[in-house]
């Protein structure tokens, strides 16, 4: 392979011209199109032999899996190599894999990660996940789970399969992120509609579980079954609980108060609306799943659908805590869910406060607030600038969105920013506060005493 190396700088580009060789080499892509790899090589090694980058990465492509020439990952490592020294994008990524794993080269995972961060910055999704993998494994560098999750996070954005999946385990393991079986959920389900057998098994488990979803055996079955179809050993074991669990569910079904409705507010279907039930229905299908109805408050009105309220459901048998909303279309659906819910007046105010806020109010729709404005900027240069206007910081959590919401409030205005947990960009929306503030504390102060001896009473 030497000999090509020195090709490529005893024959520069101008002997033929730039353009005749991109014309060439094109010539090799509708070759290698029709899957002609044998001709593509040919005319590959042609222009390669004058310094091509990109045929040199495309020979190195075949030469890598096989395609009309003999697989040899030392030559194709050579040609990568080469390639990525004459600038080309594609072969950063292609070399540095091959230190990172060991393909045609000894196993450099120093040299590899150099080129993958190369390839990384311009945004290669399968290099930022590999970085991701080195950083939580500890290949070639010190073990740093919060930096693992930042370049899986990066790799699950761009819309590689594994690092969503490992984004997923992340938030579900509570490595390098705040533990949040919401957000693992989210990212299974990216990875597991994509094909991923593991992904799909843990999207399974949390359904089984009620992790992040609504408890679903039929849903986690289905998944579960993907999985196991493509050979998961533990999904094939996992399949044959869930159907003990199902014939379970069955026997329960017949002892409910009304055998004939959904054991699970969250279950019932409206008119292709998931959890919203109509209100004729609501009381016989919360007592079927055995919830408390702990209160309910006048979130806000608007001249077309008049009065909203929120209603909190809770279920103390497994710590979950629903918040219903109700308008005059005479539907009860559910806003959110939290598991292992425990209201203390601050926990309180801050789920209240989480559910009822609106991104896209105008003062028209909205009589109790009015639409300050939406900013897209950094949430720490917003929340600096508030802070030096007297404003206090009275809450902050995230919302059914698993976005990032923070409150700020004072005497007469109160602030909502929120924070996208996939883009980072931050709005920003004014309220004027026309007691809203003010009825959700007071609501806050006459539940919490109750809710606090009931959850008393339950840890003894």
């Amino acid at each position: 392979m030497r000999w090509l190396i020195a090709v490529c700088i005893f024959f520069p580009l101008t002997l033929w011209g730039a353009d005749s060789l991109q014309h060439r080499h094109e010539l090799g892509n509708n070759y290698a199109e029709k899957k002609q790899y044998d001709k593509a090589a040919e005319i590959w090694r042609e222009t390669a032999e004058l310094g091509y980058p990109a045929s040199l990465y495309n020979l190195g492509q075949l030469h890598y899996f096989g395609l009309g020439v003999p697989k040899d990952l030392p030559r194709s490592f050579l040609l990568y190599k080469s390639a990525a020294e004459l600038g080309e994008s594609k072969a950063f990524f292609s070399l540095g894999y091959a230190h990172y794993a060991g393909k045609g080269t000894p196993q450099n995972y120093t040299e590899g990660l150099k080129w993958l961060t190369i390839a990384a910055e311009q945004e290669n999704a399968a290099a930022q996940r590999l970085i991701g993998q080195a950083y939580y494994h500890g290949n070639g560098i010190a073990i740093d789970y919060q930096q693992a999750a930042a370049w899986y996070l990066r790799s699950a954005i761009g819309g590689d399969t594994s690092g969503q999946f490992m984004t997923g385990l992340m938030y579900q393991r509570g490595e390098g992120l705040t533990q949040n079986y919401y957000k693992a959920a989210e990212y299974f389900t990216l990875a597991a509609e994509a094909g991923d057998a593991k992904a799909q098994h843990n999207l399974g488990a949390l359904y089984s579980e009620g992790q992040g979803v609504a408890k679903d055996l039929a849903e986690a079955k289905k998944w579960l079954s993907r999985s196991a179809e493509q050979g998961l050993a533990e999904s094939q074991e996992a399949l044959k609980d869930i159907d003990s669990m199902i014939t379970t569910q069955n026997i329960q079904r017949l002892s409910v108060p009304y055998p004939d409705l959904p054991i699970n507010i969250e279950a019932y279907v409206h008119d292709g609306k998931r959890g919203c039930i109509p209100e004729d229905l609501f009381e016989k299908v919360w007592k079927n799943q055995n919830l408390f109805p702990v209160g309910s408050i006048q979130a806000f009105s608007t001249p077309t659908d008049g009065i909203h309220y929120l209603r909190v459901m809770e279920d103390f048998d497994n710590k979950v805590l629903y918040f219903v909303g109700s308008k005059n279309d005479g539907l009860y659906c559910v806003l959110t869910r939290y598991d292992n819910a425990r209201l203390d007046k601050d926990t309180k105010f801050e789920l209240l406060v989480s559910t009822t806020k609106q991104k896209k109010m105008t003062k028209e729709e909205c009589s109790f607030a009015q639409k300050y404005g939406t900013v897209c900027d950094n949430f720490d240069s917003m929340r600096s600038k508030l802070l030096a206007q007297g404003f206090n910081n009275v809450l902050r959590g995230t919302d059914k969105s698993r976005d990032y919401v923070a409150l700020f409030s004072q005497e007469e205005k109160t602030y909502l920013l929120t924070t996208n947990h996939l883009t980072g960009a931050t709005i920003i929306t004014g309220f004027s506060n026309v007691g809203y503030r003010n009825i959700l504390l007071e609501f806050v102060q006459q539940e919490a005493a109750a809710l606090q001896k009931k959850l008393d009473a339950m840890e003894k």
